[in-house]
């Protein structure tokens, strides 16, 4: 009996089955969770935000939401997902209004105050209770409460015996040991050469690598899905036929290096062959993703132009909206938002330019409708690309959208020309403060290759919020503005660039602010501006979809 070979061949065994200890042994985890009494009169969203280490912070996709109702009036338990709590935040829904909160408990840990160490954000009133509690009045869009002390809890940790993957490890065990015993036979008989043999031996012993550590994590940020569950051997006294399906499933989440290796993958895919990265998404230079749709790559080389028919539908289009908003005492202003390529072309590895951008499309269309109509046009191109020179991102880096300066250009652009009509003073500021946006638009979109990005600064100006907000907060839906300090009344049909602009300028400036999600006006549209009582009509569109007017049905006089 060779026993060397067995000894060799049972050695080499134990240490594939060792690579499978994650999954023959159970980690169990008692999930963390904060519990506290919340009583409240009307429905709130609650969103317990969490950081797991020092040096992260609060970004979307890392929070648990609980809808609390009146009748669940009491103490209420929210499990966080992770099994090390740094930091947690506590969003409070929109408008709350009077809703009060007991202490904070994670049990097992720790019982959390609010005397000190909190900070409160778009919170109209805070009163501490003697129990330890809080009562909270707020009727602003995103009142939160921040526990700046770090938690460092972790999450206490159990063994325990998966049954069944203690069964795939001995049958694994088997196959290995038998496989390893035919081969060396067969080895032996071939005579191999020392070096040879160690090549063999070294191949092998690899195969078990991507066992050697299974990823725990039961979702995925960066690819905001929920990973495969390890599966179950006997499913209801009967073995499950959908083992191997399930098995590889669960495998192919969580092998050793997972995460490094698809990044690589992706890394290279989008430099071989940058045109396929992504419907919506491409990266450039630096991490900078851009907007590929709705020609938008033509658009950036002005390589497309509007043919004279073109031009006049357009220009017709608008003009007929101007001629009814003259008719009914209200003024129309068509605004342009620029699109990113145009104002951070260094970053835009994709394509050359075909024109400069003193002939685009756009600025075809401005000087046909400056020639032929009487239609107002703010196009903040020159705005922003001098705001730039003062080091501020105007644009964000993984999103398609201007930040809140960028947003400013626009804002300044359209209110220059307003203010020639109506005595109005626009919103200033002097203080910015700095945030981050670890996960735009671009990570949603195309998660697998752009990174989220935690180090870029980006500038908000510090405002005092005069108006109040009704209507659902979701992109696609209308929203009304009410500021007691505006004046006149302002009805944008708009896209989602307009977002920052109300939130922060527009919502500052008019009494009355109407905001319709569409990209054009049409005859059905003219009893709503009516129904307002409008002073102020304005179409925003961002400029890779001006092409979309020349569809549209130009209103009758």
């Amino acid at each position: 009996m060779p026993w060397k070979r067995i000894a060799f061949c049972s050695i080499l065994t134990i240490l594939i089955l060792y690579s499978f200890r994650n999954f023959i042994i159970v980690h169990s985890v008692k999930p963390l969770r904060i519990e506290l009494e919340v009583h409240a009169d009307k429905n709130v969203w609650l969103e317990c935000f969490y950081t797991t280490q020092a040096e992260e912070n609060f970004a979307a996709g890392k929070s648990v939401r609980y809808l609390f109702q009146p009748k669940d009036s009491g103490l209420i338990s929210i499990s966080l997902p992770v099994e090390h709590l740094h930091k947690i935040r506590l969003d409070l829904g929109e408008m709350p209004g009077k809703i009060r909160l007991g202490t904070l408990r994670i049990p097992g840990h720790t019982t959390i105050g609010y005397e000190a160490g909190i900070r409160y954000y778009n919170i109209d009133n805070v009163l501490i209770n003697k129990g330890g509690g809080v009562d909270i009045y707020s009727q602003q869009e995103d009142p939160y409460i921040i526990f700046n002390e770090p938690l460092n809890i972790s999450a206490k940790q159990s063994l325990s015996l998966n049954k069944s993957g203690l069964l795939v490890a001995l049958i694994i065990g088997f196959i290995s040991f038998t496989s390893l015993y035919t081969l060396f036979s067969f080895l032996e008989k071939l005579q191999l050469s020392f070096t040879d043999l160690v090549l063999v031996v070294a191949f092998f012993a690899l195969l078990p690598l991507p066992a050697a550590k299974i990823n725990k994590d039961k979702i995925s940020v960066e690819e905001n899905r929920t990973l495969a569950k390890f599966p179950a051997l006997i499913v209801g006294k009967q073995v499950n036929n959908n083992f191997g399906t399930d098995f590889e499933a669960w495998f192919n989440d969580r092998f050793f290096m997972r995460k490094t290796l698809v990044w690589l993958h992706n890394s290279i895919k989008k430099e071989v062959n940058i045109h396929n990265q992504n419907k919506y998404i491409l990266v450039g230079k630096d991490g900078w993703a851009f907007c590929k749709d709705d020609g938008d790559i033509q658009n950036y080389q002005n390589l497309k132009l509007f043919r004279p028919e073109e031009l006049k539908h357009i220009a017709q289009y608008l003009s007929s909206i101007d001629r009814w908003c003259n008719a009914n005492n209200i003024k129309f202003y068509f605004l342009i938002a620029p699109d990113k390529n145009k104002i951070y072309g260094e970053y835009y590895k994709f394509a050359r330019k075909i024109r400069p951008d003193s002939e685009s499309r756009t600025q075809q269309l401005i000087r046909y409708l400056n020639e032929n109509t009487r239609v107002k046009v703010a196009y903040p191109y020159e705005s922003l690309h001098a705001a730039k020179q003062n080091g501020f991102l105007l644009y964000f880096k993984n999103d398609i959208h201007w930040t809140h300066l960028g947003a400013y250009c626009g804002y300044t652009d359209l209110m220059e020309l307003i203010v020639k009509d109506f005595e109005i003073s626009p919103v200033r500021f002097e203080k910015t403060t700095t945030y981050k946006y670890p996960r735009g638009d671009a990570n949603i979109l195309f998660p697998e290759g752009v990174k989220e990005d935690t180090i870029t600064l980006y500038h908000c100006p510090v405002l005092p919020i005069n108006y109040t907000l009704t209507g659902e907060m979701e992109t696609k839906k209308n929203l009304f503005y009410h500021n007691p300090k505006g004046r006149y009344s302002a009805v944008f049909f708009r896209d989602s660039f307009c977002t920052l602009l109300a939130d922060y300028y527009l919502g500052n400036t008019f009494e009355h602010l109407s905001l319709k999600w569409q990209y054009e006006i049409t005859p059905k549209d003219l009893d709503f501006v009516v129904g307002k009582q409008a002073d102020i009509v304005v179409l925003e569109q961002v400029e890779n979809f001006i092409p979309k007017l020349l569809s549209v049905e130009i209103l009758k006089d």
